[in-house]
């Protein structure tokens, strides 16, 4: 049995994933423990307020 959602298959992505929450920091935890589950393992996160050289920084990582 496969641990991904409903048939969904992964694939070898490139993009990266920038995950920005107002809520709870442990559900942007989650969310990365998931991806990284699924094969994507270029996730960043950020909580809010941010402030934008953060931002910055994280997008010309």
């Amino acid at each position: 049995m496969s641990n991904s959602p409903a048939g969904w298959r992964p694939k070898k992505a490139t993009a990266r994933v920038v995950l920005v929450t107002g809520y709870n920091p442990h559900y942007a935890e989650a969310t990365g423990r998931l991806g990284e589950a699924l094969g994507i393992t270029s996730v960043k996160f950020l909580t809010k307020p941010l402030r934008l050289a953060t931002l910055a920084e994280i997008l010309n990582d």
